[in-house]
C-alpha cells in the first residue's frame, strides 16, 4: 500500500473497523485489530501515511 494512496474511509474497508484516537488537522491517527494485533495508522489530509504495530 503506498503513501497518500488510500483514504480513511478504504482502509477502514480492507482492515477496519477503525477507531480514531487523535487528532490535529490535517493528521489523524486512528487505532485497528489485525491478525490479533493492535495497531496504529496514520493519514494526514485523509490519505494513507502508514501504520505501527503497538
Amino acid at each position: 500500500m503506498g503513501l497518500w494512496s488510500v483514504t480513511v474511509e478504504e482502509f477502514d474497508k480492507l482492515f477496519g473497523p477503525v477507531q480514531p484516537v487523535d487528532s490535529w488537522l490535517p493528521n489523524e491517527e486512528f487505532i485497528f485489530w489485525f491478525e490479533g494485533r493492535r495497531c496504529g495508522v496514520g493519514f494526514g489530509w485523509g490519505l494513507y501515511l502508514g501504520f505501527d504495530q503497538l
